[in-house]
């Protein structure tokens, strides 16, 4: 295994300039990247690393959605935005505490974008539920305004990005990564 090392993908171990074509190494590289997960705590970032695995494994599979927004057409617009992008969707629009609490413990979600907007159930209630429920869901904020410390409050409460709401371009990159 000279010149390798051990990222989160198995694709990538080698570093040196000769590709691995022998199938012995290939085999051996992989079966030492899932040790490996399998070796780390049972924390947030094994999960991260589980959850990494089989988004790898699933690249073009539907992406489960969960959206926080007040307005059904703006909702039915980031559905729209992400079909056109060419991601297969799959959304639930959540209008309640309540609601989010229900489709957290019954679902698996990929997702969740969260508008920003003065609401009695807002995003920072919906990422203190994520996060206390102890789910591994990306949050991305739409915010309706872009503030430098907004962003940063979000990003420090557990948020994955925060994106202004207008910037569609930027929102489907966002959305890729994650």
């Amino acid at each position: 295994t000279e010149g390798c090392y051990y990222p989160l993908t198995p694709a990538s171990f080698c570093i040196s300039d000769r590709p691995a074509s022998d199938s012995r190494q290939a085999v051996f590289l992989k079966a030492l990247f899932y040790k490996q997960i399998l070796t780390l705590p049972r924390s947030r970032l094994r999960k991260r690393v589980e959850r990494d695995v089989l988004r790898m494994q699933k690249k073009n599979a539907t992406v489960h959605l969960l959206i926080l927004d007040p307005s059904q057409n703006d909702a039915e617009s980031l559905v729209s935005l992400l079909r056109n992008s060419g991601k297969a969707t799959r959304a639930h629009r959540i209008t309640s505490e309540e609601d989010l609490e229900e489709v957290l413990k019954t679902g698996n979600w990929d997702l969740l974008l969260a508008r920003d907007v003065d609401d009695e159930f807002g995003a920072d209630e919906a990422l203190a539920m994520v996060r206390r429920m102890d789910k591994d869901i990306p949050f991305i904020l739409l915010m309706t305004e872009e503030s430098r410390e907004r962003k940063v409050g979000i990003m420090k409460a557990g948020a994955q990005d925060a994106v202004p709401f207008d910037y569609s371009d930027q929102l489907v990159l966002t959305v890729n990564r994650e």
